[in-house]
C-alpha cells in the first residue's frame, strides 16, 4: 500500500513534467525514481508494463480473464466474490 511519501514523491515528479513531454520520457521519469527507491527495481519490466505489455505470469491471466469477461478500464463488472470476472 502506497503511503504518504509515495504520494508526494509522485505529485513532485508530475509538477515538474511539461505538456510537452513524450509519453516515453514520463515512464523514464517515473522509473528514475523507482529505482531510486527502490535497488532491486527491474527497469525492463517496468517500461514494458508501461507500455501495456503483461511482465509477469500474474499479469498475463489477469489480462486473459479480464479480456474472457469483457472487462475493460471504462466497464466494471462484478459476477460473485470470487469470480475471475470481478473488477479489483
Amino acid at each position: 500500500m502506497f503511503q504518504h511519501r509515495h504520494y508526494a514523491a509522485i505529485a513532485a515528479l508530475l509538477s515538474q513534467l511539461e505538456a510537452s513531454d513524450s509519453p516515453e520520457h514520463i515512464r523514464n521519469t517515473f522509473a528514475v525514481m523507482f529505482k531510486r527507491d527502490n535497488p532491486r527495481f527491474n527497469w525492463d519490466r517496468f517500461i514494458a508494463a508501461a507500455n501495456g505489455a503483461p511482465t509477469h505470469g500474474r499479469d498475463r491471466r489477469a489480462l486473459n480473464a479480464k479480456t474472457a469477461c469483457g472487462i475493460n478500464r471504462a466497464q466494471s463488472h462484478t459476477t460473485s466474490k470470487n469470480s475471475i470476472c470481478r473488477v479489483a
